[in-house]
């Protein structure tokens, strides 16, 4: 069974990966010209970096009272300022939208399973915590594909 100590060390290795994909994807927005899809790509790995922060260094999301967060920036319904792109563009955007869904659908699965198999009440607290970040965070990936394929 995994541990509180062993969970931690995976919420590190996974939101530190999914941080460094999403400054990638935050670039590869940028060079499309979508400055919207790269604030929103930029803010999502700055909360992945303080999701690993905080398994690292504090035994989870419950301290983050003394963390400034930046919220996921929103976006309205009116046309998208963003540069109009061509077919291959906006084909590669959609693929990058496929892999951060991805990134983010192996944590979530990854907290949802630690949260129905563990004993441990506090490691279950642990992954709750981060299953909720992690389910808002795939809430507006899915809003962002959604207006992608608008």
């Amino acid at each position: 069974m995994t541990t509180l100590e062993q969970f931690l060390a995976n919420v590190v290795l996974l939101e530190s990966e999914a941080a460094e994909h999403y400054e990638r994807f935050a670039q590869r927005a940028l060079q499309a010209g979508d400055v919207e899809l790269e604030s929103f790509f930029s803010a999502l790995a700055e909360l992945t970096r303080i999701e690993a922060n905080d398994a690292r260094i504090s035994g989870g999301p419950g301290a983050r009272a003394n963390i400034r967060l930046r919220k996921l920036p929103e976006f309205t319904d009116h046309p998208r300022s963003a540069i109009k792109v061509g077919g291959d563009t906006l084909l590669d955007l959609h693929r990058v939208m496929t892999q951060a869904l991805e990134l983010k659908r192996r944590c979530h699965a990854y907290y949802l399973s630690m949260i129905a198999l563990s004993t441990d009440s506090t490691l279950r607290q642990t992954a709750q915590a981060f299953e909720t970040e992690s389910a808002a965070h795939l809430a507006a990936l899915e809003q962002w594909i959604v207006r992608l394929s608008a």
